[in-house]
């Protein structure tokens, strides 16, 4: 007697999150005249079923609060240069994109992008193009759309609280950690890799350390110095032991300009690498002791970029010493 064997049913995509997540099919029409009849939507298209997994976009728009106009009578706008947009797509040319929500900073309501359609054109033909080996990869340019949008505020973006938001560095205010690499390879006997490409999206583990260090204004005359225990230092870890380090900026109490962080590079490898080392299994949890380098005055949450965006631990570690 043959026994028959029943094909699995086709997998199905999750559902959107109303109000937080919004189909791209509209977008599809500006899509097909930027770039001919080379894609087909498909909106079955999700992580487990693309080609590639947790690719995003940065999209240039804004948002409307229609809800404050209940509230105050007055609607609120803002403009985003990353408007967080997934990506998904197969080899055959079928793709399909989903937008999320960011919450108005008046009443905390989710609100639906509008995006800028040359904008969107631009960034998501360009990435199925590549995809698809209709053109080579070029070197990143500095988007002009993008110059006048404010900082991203990864607490109020869908994608950035669900995991799947991947943003640029920003100019003068986000530093890509490979310039300490060389001394963390010396403390951790190279087993560490970096690459700059890893994001929130694409690590298996993330976190914010507070590193030791101090800032010199330059812009002042005479120069400004401040030293600083909570210099927000994002860490990602991803697979292979490929990690990468982002460091915040701070503002200048007297100019208001952004500076640079120059970090104590014993108090960083410390930091890191015992992260590190924990997160791949090397060592044990051990219980935390107060260190005495962070006793350099209060962290001024208003002026550290990393907590503007969301990111620092200094607001909730003075929040807990409070108490």
């Amino acid at each position: 007697m043959l026994s028959v064997i029943s094909a699995s049913p086709p997998l199905k995509p999750p559902k959107l999150s109303p109000g937080k997540e919004f189909e791209g099919l509209d977008l599809h029409d500006a899509v097909v005249r930027g770039s001919g009849p080379h894609y087909t939507y498909n909106d079955q298209l999700f992580n487990a079923t693309s080609h590639r997994k947790n690719m995003s976009r940065d999209i240039v728009g804004s948002f409307t609060c229609h809800n404050c106009t209940y509230l105050r009578r007055r609607a609120h706008t803002w403009p985003s240069g990353v408007i967080c947009t997934q990506v998904f797509f197969t080899p055959d040319g079928q793709y399909r994109t989903i937008l999320h929500a960011q919450q108005c900073r008046r009443c905390e309501a989710y609100v639906e992008p509008v995006v800028n359609e040359d904008n969107y054109v631009k960034k998501i033909v360009s990435a199925l193009d590549l995809w698809t080996g209709r053109r080579e990869r070029l070197r990143p340019k500095w988007d002009e759309d993008e110059k006048e949008t404010p900082p991203h505020d990864k607490k109020r973006c869908h994608g950035c609280q669900i995991g799947v938001c991947t943003r640029k560095l920003t100019p003068g205010k986000e530093f890509e950690g490979s310039y300490l690499h060389a001394v963390v390879a010396r403390e951790s006997d190279d087993r560490y890799k970096y690459d700059q490409n890893l994001t929130k999206p694409t690590s298996g583990r993330s976190r914010s350390k507070n590193i030791v260090g101090h800032f010199l204004c330059n812009s002042c005359t005479p120069a400004y110095e401040w030293e600083s225990g909570i210099i927000c230092t994002e860490l990602f870890l991803g697979s292979n032991d490929r990690y990468r380090t982002i460091l915040h900026a701070q503002q200048c109490r007297r100019c208001k300009a952004f500076v640079k962080p120059d970090v104590d590079e014993e108090n960083y490898v410390k930091r890191v690498v015992r992260a590190l080392d924990l997160w791949t299994g090397r060592r044990e949890p051990q219980k935390q002791l107060f260190d005495e380098s962070k006793a350099t005055g209060r962290h001024d949450d208003k002026l550290c970029h990393g907590c503007q965006i969301g990111v620092c631990n200094g607001h909730s570690m003075k929040k807990s010493i409070q108490k």
